[in-house]
């Protein structure tokens, strides 16, 4: 059986939706800046700012839990998901960058550490 990969079409944006994308990107990158001085430099100097720094402002807030990244596609369209997937694995948190506390067997209140790990018992 022969499978083939379809990666995504990049494409400039329409002229009619130009005016639009620019200002959606400034709504970005203005929510973006409250957790980044850098970010907020650049944008009052008015230069381009790095999209890995973008990135990784954005995975640093949204690990803190202080911003929710939304992304939109269609999967029965095929448009969107593969950068879903891309953003996914570069914003979103793994079990292994945060912190987790179970409740004691024993019921006495004690906060237990749970680790994000397959070399643990889970007993």
């Amino acid at each position: 059986e022969n499978i083939q990969v379809k990666f995504p079409n990049e494409e400039d944006i329409p002229a009619n939706l130009k005016d639009k994308a620019h200002e959606y990107r400034g709504k970005l990158l203005d929510a973006v800046s409250m957790f980044s001085d850098e970010i907020m430099e650049l944008m009052l100097e008015e230069k381009d700012i790095p999209e890995q720094l973008i990135v990784d402002t954005s995975r640093k807030a949204t690990i803190d839990r202080k911003m929710t990244p939304v992304f939109m596609g269609s999967a029965y369209k095929n448009k969107g998901v593969q950068i879903l997937l891309d953003y996914v694995e570069k914003i979103l948190p793994s079990p292994l960058d945060r912190r987790y506390f179970g409740a004691s067997a024993e019921g006495d209140n004690e906060k237990i550490e749970v680790l994000a790990t397959s070399l643990e018992s889970f007993q």
